[in-house]
């Protein structure tokens, strides 16, 4: 199927729809990972960073501290107001 004609039939999908079918492309994107090459310079910097946090000079930090503060700062500029719509969407639902 052509893009735009893809594109024209994901317009017509209602929101929890178009939730389930990213759900479903990310799904399929996941079975496949290991046909994507990663780039050299991707490969170098992960190594490097590697090698950092063994030799402990990286700052860890906790993901849920992390996330939390991402929480805060989305909240504060309105950005978050979608996604919590989505998420509450989808419970609803129960996907």
């Amino acid at each position: 199927m052509e893009p735009e004609k893809i594109s024209i039939e994901i317009k017509k999908l209602g929101l929890l729809q178009k939730l389930i079918l990213a759900q479903d492309i990310w799904d399929s994107i996941a079975l496949e990972r290991g046909n994507l090459l990663m780039p050299e310079w991707q490969k170098s910097e992960l190594e490097r960073r590697y090698i950092q946090y063994k030799q402990g000079k990286m700052e860890l930090h906790n993901w849920h501290e992390v996330h939390d503060e991402l929480r805060r700062t989305y909240e504060s500029n309105g950005s978050l107001s979608r996604f919590s719509f989505a998420n509450r969407l989808s419970e609803e639902n129960d996907l």
